[in-house]
């Protein structure tokens, strides 16, 4: 494994956490979907979902198999936002806290930008509620 101040020059935005494995769920190998087999089946994946209210919410999707972590990220507002399955080859992480991190910062710049879908004040709104909860 690279040092840490080799990962921090590789991997642009990545800290390394200091308290990592203090809450960490206990994230079980993922299954390969029986409907896309590129994909972990969501049952099988840890998911960490936030809902501001009925059509506002935010989530991130954590599956582990034998060569690390793999993640995923989403939003959703009205009817603009994304959301999708955690992918094998996809999004690899070593570690459940580097992979959060780096769903959480994909969030926070998904939210920031001017392209997506939902209205000014739905993103103020779920991007608050990442910063309060990551």
């Amino acid at each position: 494994m690279p040092s840490l101040d080799t990962r921090s020059r590789i991997m642009p935005g990545y800290t390394p956490d200091l308290f990592a494995g203090l809450d960490v769920p206990d994230v079980a190998a993922a299954r390969v979907s029986e409907n896309n087999p590129r994909c972990f089946a969501q049952d099988s994946c840890h998911w960490e979902r936030h809902d501001l209210d009925g059509d506002t919410w935010w989530e991130i999707g954590i599956g582990r198999d034998a060569a690390g972590y793999h993640w995923t990220a989403g939003f959703r507002h009205n009817t603009g936002g994304r959301s999708g399955p955690v992918f094998i080859l996809q999004n690899p992480a070593e570690t459940f806290s580097e992979a959060r991190h780096r769903a959480i910062v994909v969030l926070l710049r998904a939210l920031s930008a001017s392209y997506s879908d939902c209205d000014k004040g739905a993103r103020d709104r779920l991007r608050k509620s990442v910063l309060a909860q990551g």
